[in-house]
């Protein structure tokens, strides 16, 4: 997708590239013309080599729950280290030759781990259920932990500015640790009520201010860290929609070093945001038509079933792929030239 216009291309059909029934990616980075992406399942790591267009599964074992299996996805130098949300362990994948190594039993003691971010070297860590903040050094492998003076419930996400970390609660309830002083205190509360349908999950620094988005509920709003006043964003394009479909609406983004991009999870329009003041440009997409749609679908169904037969799979789940093109796959796979079929001669007769 180009970001300034909206336009969308399809890439290519890959090598290896395997469609999962129910499954996304979570987590992307892109590094010397690869993708790396984290399976939602927390099964694999999704490497796509855009110089030979192959695609490549390297197993994960992180697959606790049926998604958010993930709390970061960092790289380091040529590694990169992916967090677990469910486990006490960091997994690391080489870049040189993708193997994936782990390192166990990291924190003291752990339950789960509810969001992280990342300062320069440094990835902070928000654990549940403990008065504590951990510190991983990615360039030493070591953990640092620090005591709090409470414990830190429903945290959804955080991010750094400068000696600061600023941590989102659910409920929009901002805290604020200072890596400096180690101190901790409740900068300030978005919400009127802790109600379901006003649940906070995501939040950026741009331009001196802090911008929290919604999970379930509908309101982006905007602290100004120089004045303290906080805002509810007013100003979206006249034909701005969610699309009900009971997720949370601003999952994750990107960035370089200019924009936030706010990917169109459940609205109609792409979200970007410049870092130097947090102005909010919104980008319509321009999708390719349904035709172009289904004929890439039904060539990755194709690929599956041809890399299914291949490992002697014959069995097929009913929401995998319809029975009408498992019977055309097959078909044309066991058709030769001394072979013909008669249902097809009598079609062509009866024309």
């Amino acid at each position: 997708m180009n970001p300034d216009t909206g336009d969308v291309c399809f890439y290519n059909i890959l090598e290896g590239f395997l469609i999962k029934s129910g499954d996304a990616v979570d987590y992307v980075q892109a590094f010397n013309n690869r993708i790396y992406a984290l399976e939602m399942s927390g099964s694999n790591i999704l490497i796509i080599n855009f110089e030979n267009n192959k695609c490549q599964y390297v197993p994960l074992n992180c697959n606790n729950k049926a998604w958010s299996n993930f709390v970061a996805f960092e790289r380091y130098d040529f590694k990169f280290y992916i967090f677990p949300k469910y486990e006490n362990k960091i997994v690391k994948c080489d870049t040189h030759n993708n193997s994936i190594t782990e390192i166990s039993n990291y924190l003291y003691t752990f339950t789960e781990i509810q969001c992280a971010c990342r300062n320069e070297n440094q990835v902070w860590l928000i654990p549940k259920n403990m008065k504590q903040i951990v510190l991983f050094d990615l360039q030493t492998n070591k953990a640092k932990y620090f005591e709090i003076s409470r414990v830190l419930e429903d945290c959804v996400d955080a991010v750094a500015v400068g000696e600061v970390i600023y941590i989102l609660n659910i409920y929009g309830i901002i805290y604020k640790w200072n890596t400096k002083n180690e101190e901790l205190q409740e900068l300030v509360y978005m919400e009127t009520d802790h109600v379901q349908c006003e649940t906070m999950h995501r939040i950026i620094y741009a331009g001196n201010l802090l911008i929290l988005f919604p999970a379930l509920g509908e309101d982006i709003k905007i602290l100004n860290l120089s004045t303290n006043e906080k805002e509810i964003y007013r100003d979206y394009p006249q034909d701005f929609l969610y699309h009900e479909l009971r997720w949370s609406k601003y999952y994750g983004y990107c960035e370089d070093e200019k924009y936030y991009y706010l990917a169109m999870r459940s609205s109609n329009y792409l979200l970007r945001i410049r870092k130097s003041d947090g102005k909010f440009f919104w980008v319509k997409y321009n999708f390719f038509d349904w035709l172009t749609r289904q004929r890439i679908r039904e060539e990755l169904i194709r690929n599956k079933i041809e890399m299914s037969l291949e490992k002697g799979n014959n069995i097929f789940y009913e929401n995998e792929m319809s029975i009408l093109n498992l019977l055309k796959f097959k078909l044309k796979r066991n058709c030769n030239n001394d072979v013909f079929h008669v249902g097809k001669r009598i079609y062509e007769r009866m024309l």
